[in-house]
């Protein structure tokens, strides 16, 4: 009878950690982008745009990349309330991470992590140019991984708000490539 018993109990135990550890292999890892600004154009107009940009990355968003939102076009990926868990099936190959962009303030500078620089080049009447770079590695050790080349955003004929916005997703669409 106690052989029985703890027989089932050892059952029973491992059947929980296997339908545990099932459950949490369901839901896609939260993988964190800590994100700086620099403003090589040096001006009042672009240490605004800056400002308004970082206020746009910290919403509390997360983001995926599905078939779904692919779907929709640029930028092709989709944002969930930050902290909802997300079932990794849905996201889109090879993609497998839901993505949190957060300040570089905010980064532990002993854990491994990516790091995408956005640097304003220039802003003038009509344009504003932008350079992203994607880093991996810790502090000190960083290797780029991405190094995009400039883009080019016209402001003629644009609201400010839209001009943040396109730009700040173009950082966020950055991390996925």
């Amino acid at each position: 009878m106690r052989i029985l018993l703890g027989s089932l109990l050892v059952i029973g135990i491992l059947f929980s950690k296997c339908n545990n550890s099932s459950q949490s292999e369901k839901y896609a890892e939260v993988e964190s982008y800590y994100y700086e600004f620099y403003d090589s154009a040096r001006g009042s107009l672009s240490q605004k745009l800056i400002q308004e940009m970082a206020v746009y990355m910290q919403r509390p968003f997360d983001y995926i990349l599905t078939e779904e939102s692919a779907a929709m076009g640029w930028p092709y990926f989709g944002d969930v309330q930050r902290g909802t868990r997300v079932k990794r099936e849905i996201i889109m190959p090879p993609h497998s991470t839901v993505h949190r962009m957060e300040p570089l303030s905010q980064y532990m500078n002993d854990e491994p992590a990516k790091r995408l620089e956005i640097t304003i080049l220039s802003l003038d009447s009509a344009h504003v140019e932008v350079k992203f770079r994607l880093f991996k590695g810790k502090a000190g050790q960083w290797i780029r991984i991405v190094n995009q080349p400039e883009h080019q955003y016209p402001i003629k004929e644009k609201r400010r708000e839209d001009l943040v916005e396109e730009i700040s997703k173009a950082a966020i669409r950055n991390t996925f490539k």
